[in-house]
């Protein structure tokens, strides 16, 4: 694991000297290079691509904010290519094993279990992976669209359902300014101001929250 971070933060510093944008051509700039580290190929290639989106999201940030220049700092590695099963252990590319449970057997023998990637860390092991599923023919959909001041959800029938959510959307902000104004040094009074606005902002100034509903 710390022979892959070096490997992820030696393609973050060509990413950064030689001004790789994408995957493809951080690969070509470091591929060559991470060849030192007498690893598979695949071990290699994960490297890069995890070099490549840490550098994606630095060069994201580095625009609106000023951010420290990236490094990896956590030991670990994850791997996507030739994983397999074979006798209760978990086998990696480049002879590495690892001894899998009973209930982990279990799920993984699963029929259309496909393997997609193995995270190591310190103390743990997680496996990805996809299962097939069977389609469902469905007679009626219901669809719910979510936003800050209200809920709508139709249905295939026709049936629209509207539930504005203004007023909590405005009792919430008005007890969170409320609870920052207040600046008195009393760390009773700031405590029993602070939990009755605690309370207003999750249930209402009643005790719950009452909005204006339309039947189907």
């Amino acid at each position: 694991m710390s022979l892959f971070r070096q490997m992820v933060n030696l393609a973050i510093a060509i990413g950064l000297d030689k001004g790789g944008t994408s995957l493809k051509s951080l690969s070509l700039q470091s591929h060559s290079q991470l060849k030192d580290f007498h690893t598979p190929s695949s071990y290699r290639l994960r490297a890069i691509s995890i070099a490549a989106g840490i550098l994606k999201n630095y060069r994201n940030l580095s625009r609106k904010h000023k951010v420290r220049t990236p490094y990896c700092r956590r030991p670990g590695l994850t791997i996507c290519y030739g994983l397999k099963i074979r006798n209760r252990l978990l086998c990696l590319p480049g002879g590495f094993t690892i001894p899998l449970n009973h209930h982990t057997m279990e799920v993984l023998s699963e029929p259309g279990i496909r393997l997609r990637s193995v995270t190591l860390a310190v103390d743990t092991v997680a496996i990805a992976y996809s299962k097939q599923t069977p389609m469902v023919q469905c007679n009626e959909m219901m669809g719910i669209d979510r936003n800050l001041n209200n809920i709508t959800a139709a249905d295939s029938l026709g049936n629209i359902l509207f539930q504005d959510l203004s007023r909590i959307t405005m009792v919430k902000s008005a007890s969170r300014q409320t609870i920052a104004r207040f600046k008195r040094d009393d760390s009773r009074i700031r405590r029993r101001i602070a939990g009755k606005y605690g309370r207003i902002e999750k249930t209402g100034p009643n005790g719950y929250f009452t909005t204006p509903r339309k039947n189907w």
